[in-house]
């Protein structure tokens, strides 16, 4: 059973002496039982301070930040956090001398307010802030920082930032905010009860760590930064900031930044959760997308159209015929109608229901035929448009001979726009629309016609999808004329696929041989033999399929005994051939390996002569050994170099995915091993010095690469998210998990390998066949913020154990003159949030009304680690099921 662990907030963790100057005065007082001496002598003095971080951090103290530096994500919800290693750095220090309270804010900038940090001595520093002298000073209220023996030397280097006066007074937080911007987090194997009025013990794990909270939100699509600032001493009795002397609105004010960083914020589709969601999921495994990706390939020529079960689509028809040339007569009163069947499962988790799942890219093909025609009234094609949203549609205008399209962009914005003189009358013509980027181009029988903008990412929708109709209430524009050999493709065609498209859609017995090998992970490549012949062979790597049956034996002699014929097309399978030959050439590369496998045939070579000799007595040896000690020494090095090689451990990249569009940009591709393809590669490594039958028959005797390949699956995973969470955290399970499953993580499956294979590209890889892969953040990473419909904000309450309020009880919700210092800055006023002696109207109170007395008592003192608690988000869990 794994081990729980709790995350344990707590409201602070001071330490036994502040930082500072502290003075002793030591005195001593004489006295005699039953005498008259009471003589007290003269006192002693010792100054002594405390040193702690004040204008530098010192290396190691910031174990980690929110959002992370450099990050791109959906963050104008979170407010920034920064936490620290030493968990009493916040309280050292005072922000206005007083004993409790801190020392340390986050301040966030936007771009426009940003300051520039500048590196100075600490004696300018000093000599740039108007705070009375130390002479003149009457204690830290009007001395600024500067009061204490530690300041440290006059010359060493600080950062400052000059932060303008209007910016400063509007995202400064109050003494009373600051009361609730820090806390001190620790991680246990218990969560601690209440006995008797104090806790029991908590088992920690690992160290305690502060955690300092900024009261701004960052503001959507820009570009924030964060500054950890020392505000020592310079807040004054009354609560108030000291801007300092002689201080103008319109002048700056200068702050030590201590540690600063930068994020931007944009659209939710970039966060953990919005990033996974939108992965290129289609198809699920390692393969070529050319013919075998149309998400929609209608066979036109059919009577009856026939569903493609293979994508989940029911066509249904009101009435088209079919013409001699194969084409389906439209004639202005009826249309095929394209439907998901109601799966219960949303295309964005299935997106092979939808003809289009990435709203990214697409290529449509078709062939037309229209007759000529005096009517100006465009006619309808193909689309979809449904509360003013468009599919991607097509309409045949026939005053100018041309088409005319319509697509919405995810943002609501439609494209639309005219493409004259494409289609001449009463002749067939080859049509491709092509989306990439933020442009569109059409195509006329393979030819480059005309190019317009395009939305960088389009609407789409589950279904339905029409053909000679888009408009649902529309029953008098429909299309008049032909159509055949209609296909949708989820990606960019080339120019020789446009070209060459409608010749391969004809031929439906070669391209179904194609497309076959293609959804196994097949390619076709140039193959030269050893004999000098060249042919086309198919290829495959060892990520493509479960299992195969080549009918061959190892060991092998050389690559040509490995290749496979594959009858249906008449071209040889030279995946295993390839597998072996790089075994061979790996071994080699690696000189340590092949001096050991040189060492090891030989002293083999050597004992097996010496067996055959010894069958001779008169020609016996004794017992004189050639393997002595390289069973215990250069046999398991062997084996385990070979065993590395199951996680294909040092295979070029280009061997597991030989061509990128296998793996385009921000997709996700499952595969399993294929054992075979690995036992063919430790055979080739194996291979090195084995020429004749003799060496053949000896390394049947001790085949070192006959060790089982287990079983081993996994995925490939080629997105921003690789480089943008390094510290994603992934498990694996055998079983086909629903969301509401929750199961120990000592039953998720061992992983064998996971590798950043560059910034974008992670391999992982899984002991046994894994159906369910989780992916989530580590605890560490769990952060503050808010829930916003676009013009409210509100916070769902949460019990002190960190379970949510029914769902009955309403979220709290932020009121606009109350819990905000400004709104328009999005700086909140987290001591309103927190108390409040009106009716829910702060967390308190609503967290009163919301629990049982019993529960309530938690939240009776309400302090920064309760606030921290409500604020609180919890790591966004994303599961991918195979089906």
């Amino acid at each position: 059973m794994a081990t729980k662990k709790y995350i344990n907030l707590l409201q602070s963790h001071e330490p036994l002496m502040d930082a500072g100057d502290y003075e002793i005065t030591v005195q001593q007082t004489l006295k005699v039982p039953g005498k008259s001496v009471n003589k007290a002598f003269a006192a002693t003095v010792r100054k002594f301070s405390v040193f702690g971080e004040r204008f530098v951090l010192e290396p190691g103290s910031v174990h980690s930040v929110y959002p992370p530096a450099g990050s791109q994500g959906e963050h104008s919800k979170s407010f920034p956090h920064i936490i620290l290693n030493r968990s009493t750095l916040p309280w050292e220090r005072s922000v206005d001398g007083a004993r409790a309270g801190i020392w340390l804010a986050l301040l966030l900038f936007d771009e426009v307010e940003n300051p520039e940090v500048k590196t100075i001595t600490l004696g300018e520093f000093k000599t740039s802030l108007n705070f009375k002298s130390t002479a003149q000073s009457t204690g830290p209220t009007d001395n600024g920082p500067f009061h204490e023996l530690g300041d440290g030397p006059d010359d060493q280097p600080i950062s400052v930032i000059d932060v303008k006066q209007s910016v400063l007074e509007k995202i400064m937080p109050s003494r009373a905010d600051m009361e609730f911007t820090a806390h001190s987090r620790r991680e246990s194997t218990n969560a601690p009860k209440k006995v008797n009025g104090s806790r029991g013990v908590v088992n920690l794990i690992g160290p305690e760590r502060a955690v300092l909270i900024g009261n701004r939100l960052p503001k959507a699509n820009a570009i924030s930064t964060v500054h950890l600032v020392s505000l020592e001493n310079r807040f004054v009795d009354n609560g108030e900031f000291n801007y300092g002397i002689g201080a103008q609105p319109d002048g700056t004010i200068r702050l030590v930044s201590l540690k600063s960083w930068s994020f931007s914020s944009i659209d939710q589709k970039f966060s953990l959760y919005g990033m996974l969601e939108h992965l290129n999921r289609a198809p699920s495994i390692l393969s070529k997308p050319y013919l075998n990706d149309q998400v929609l390939d209608l066979n036109l020529a059919s009577n009856p159209i026939v569903n493609r079960s293979v994508y989940g689509f029911t066509v249904a028809t009101t009435g088209t015929s079919l013409a001699t040339d194969k084409s389906r007569i439209f004639n202005g009163n009826a249309f095929l109608s394209v439907e998901v069947p109601d799966t219960g499962i949303d295309a964005d988790n299935n997106p092979q229901l939808d003809p289009f799942p990435d709203p990214n890219v697409f290529s449509i093909a078709l062939e037309l035929k229209v007759p000529g025609s005096n009517t100006t009234d465009n006619q309808s094609i193909i689309g979809l448009e449904e509360n003013g949203k468009f599919k991607p549609s097509l309409w045949y205008v026939p005053g100018d001979h041309g088409i005319r399209y319509e697509v919405t962009g995810e943002d609501g914005v439609q494209y639309s726009g005219s493409v004259p003189n494409i289609l001449p009358d009463n002749v067939f013509t080859r049509l491709v629309w092509v989306k990439e980027g933020r442009g569109f181009r059409f195509y006329k029988d393979g030819q480059l016609f005309h190019t317009e903008p395009a939305p960088g990412r389009m609407y789409t929708k589950d279904s339905p999808y029409r053909i000679g109709k888009v408009n649902a209430s529309d029953t008098t524009n429909l299309f008049t004329g032909n159509l055949k050999n209609l296909q949708i493709f989820r990606r960019v065609l080339s120019a020789a696929e446009i070209r060459d498209i409608f010749t391969a859609a004809a031929n439906d017995a070669n391209r179904k041989k194609v497309t076959d090998r293609h959804e196994k992970g097949m390619l076709a490549f140039p193959h030269q033999f050893r004999i000098g012949k060249k042919a086309v062979s198919w290829y495959r790597g060892p990520l493509s399929v479960r299992t195969t049956n080549p009918g061959f034996t190892l060991p092998a002699v050389s690559a040509d005994a490995l290749l496979v014929m594959d009858k249906t097309s008449g071209m040889f399978d030279a995946s295993y051939a390839a597998a072996w030959q790089l075994g061979r050439l790996m071994a080699l590369e690696d000189r340590q390996f092949s001096l050991q496998l040189y060492n090891w045939k030989k002293r083999m070579s050597l004992a097996d002569k010496q067996t055959s000799q010894n069958a001779r007595p008169y020609l016996m040896l004794g017992n004189t050994t050639h393997t002595d000690g390289l069973d215990a020494e250069i046999k398991p090095k062997i084996q385990e170099w070979l065993r590395r090689r199951h996680t294909l451990e040092q295979v070029p990249f280009h061997y597991l995915v030989p061509e990128e569009d296998m793996l385009p940009g921000e997709s996700i591709r499952f595969f399993h091993i294929d054992p075979t393809w690995v036992r063919c590669l430790k055979d080739g490594a194996c291979s090195i010095g084995r020429t004749t039958s003799a060496d053949i028959n000896l390394d049947k005797l001790d085949d070192l690469a006959a060790e089982a390949v287990p079983a081993l699956s996994g995925f490939l995973l080629r997105s921003d998210l690789v480089s943008g969470y390094p510290g994603l955290q992934i498990l694996g399970y055998a079983g086909k998990l629903t969301d509401a499953d929750n199961p120990d993580e000592d039953t998720a499956l061992p992983v064998a390998r996971m590798e950043r294979i560059s910034d974008q590209v992670l391999l992982c890889i899984f002991e046994g066949n894994v159906n369910t892969v989780d992916f989530f953040q580590k605890p560490d990473v769990l952060h503050f913020g808010l829930d916003s419909d676009g013009v409210n904000y509100s916070k769902q309450l949460r019990k002190a154990t960190g379970a949510n309020v029914p769902d009955n009880i309403p979220p709290f919700t932020l009121v606009d003159n109350q819990h905000w210092h400004d709104k328009p800055m999005r700086v909140l006023n987290f001591a309103t949030m927190a108390k409040s002696t009106s009716p829910k109207k702060s967390l308190q109170e609503a967290l009163r009304a919301a629990l049982t007395p019993a529960e309530f008592a938690e939240f009776e003192g309400f302090t920064s680690a309760d606030f921290a608690m409500e604020m609180l988000e919890g790591a966004e869990r994303v599961r991918f099921v195979r089906r």
